[in-house]
């Protein structure tokens, strides 16, 4: 069977039986990230599937925040730098540690993730000759930039990573398609394992919007809109902030006066997007309110959720609110394509279009009628096709194939 006809008909049985399986003898699997912040997002479930099911996991990245977290889940931690820009002295010494390591370790299977990482976890796995080489793309670098002349290099970068792998997974139809189209990578050679979906507790409110409100500094009937997100280019966040200063001026001033926008996330945008609020006098209606531990207590207590990005992965953030049962407002791009179904069950615009998103807004945040059929419709789709249970036996049943040579 190809992975094509695996991916579209993944066995649920039999991915359930494999989740419980032990191998006699213990693969090692080696995961490689750029930054703790992926796995701490994304893969801490899958750790622990893969640990039920018998590996001997071991992860390697740069180790900022998450330590405590990501040992919780019962893997090997690495603390091994490596740079998320491209440096090449600094890229050199990365190589270098990764191939250490992997002679150290001699592990049965690398797994990659993120672009940095999986270029140079990549190569030093082949220079290695590590038996079984995957790589996840969660999302194109080359989406990450307009310039034409970086699009062609990070194109022609990840096309000769990929030919140092087995195999590859990414976490969206949408990137499927990109992918293959570009020659990146051939359809038998790929297959969609989503991102770290949705937990159990992602289905669950926290706090209450009055003290949300309390904690922000807001009067206890403000209007809030909010978004999540890496402050970073790519996340369109600009783009939300000029809406948003779009919708103020088509509400009655008594109501522009309640309304409010919170932006949760960390990154190097943050003195443009304040000073881009400062420019449009927004200063006490727009919140920057950086990392948050618990990401629930907000997304629960939004009026509305709203995401500007110019292209996302999947984009779990807003299946969080989904999951919460708040109405939510999207660009129409790469994953987000997956999970929203326009009118039905949320409201996408095109990206970079500050106009559009502004009007979205303002039929969610006018139309209450409309607004509780988008949150309730976005919960039934999000609870039926997005539980990370189902991804993580997913996963399992493709490194079955794989170390059965069945890929």
């Amino acid at each position: 069977m190809t992975s094509s006809g695996i991916a579209a008909n993944c066995p649920d049985k039999a991915a359930q039986e494999i989740v419980g399986r032990r191998s006699p003898r213990p693969k090692k699997i080696l995961v490689i990230s750029t930054v703790d912040l992926t796995p701490y997002c994304f893969l801490r479930s899958k750790f622990k599937a893969m640990l039920a099911a018998g590996y001997d996991v071991t992860l390697a990245c740069t180790v900022q925040k998450f330590r405590r977290e990501l040992e919780e889940t019962g893997i090997k931690l690495v603390d091994l730098p490596i740079e998320r820009r491209i440096s090449p002295l600094k890229d050199l010494v990365s190589l270098y540690n990764l191939i250490k390591l992997i002679r150290r370790l001699k592990p049965d299977m690398v797994h990659t993730h993120t672009s940095k990482a999986g270029f140079l976890g990549r190569l030093a796995a082949f220079l290695c000759r590590v038996p079984i080489r995957v790589h996840t793309i969660h999302e194109l670098p080359e989406n990450s930039t307009d310039n034409p002349l970086r699009k062609q290099i990070y194109r022609f970068l990840e096309w000769l990573a990929a030919k140092l792998a087995h195999f590859h997974f990414t976490v969206s139809t949408p990137n499927f398609k990109q992918i293959t189209e570009e020659g990146i990578c051939r359809p038998e050679g790929l297959a969609i394992v989503r991102e770290g979906c949705l937990e159990p507790e992602n289905f669950q409110t926290c706090g209450s919007h009055k003290e949300l409100c309390r904690k922000l500094g807001f009067p206890e009937d403000a209007f809030i809109i909010g978004s999540a997100g890496r402050l970073e280019r790519a996340k369109g966040h600009n783009y939300l902030i000029e809406a948003f200063s779009l919708l103020l001026r088509k509400l009655p001033p008594e109501r522009a006066a309640k309304m409010r926008l919170v932006i949760t996330g960390k990154g190097g945008e943050q003195e443009n997007l304040q000073r881009l609020t400062d420019r449009l006098g927004l200063s006490n209606q727009v919140v920057l309110a950086g990392w948050v531990e618990n990401l629930n207590e907000y997304l629960a207590n939004y009026d509305v959720y709203a995401l500007a990005s110019l292209y996302e992965g999947l984009g779990i953030a807003n299946m969080q609110a989904m999951a919460l049962k708040r109405p939510v407002v999207c660009t129409g791009v790469g994953g987000v394509l997956d999970v929203i179904d326009d009118g039905l069950n949320g409201l996408l615009v095109p990206p970079a279009d500050s106009k559009a998103m502004a009007e979205a807004l303002e039929k969610v945040c006018t139309d209450p009628a409309l607004a509780q059929r988008l949150a309730e419709a976005g919960y039934e789709k999000v609870k039926a096709n997005f539980q990370e249970k189902d991804n993580c036996e997913r996963l399992l049943y493709y490194y079955h194939l794989l170390f059965n040579r069945q890929l």
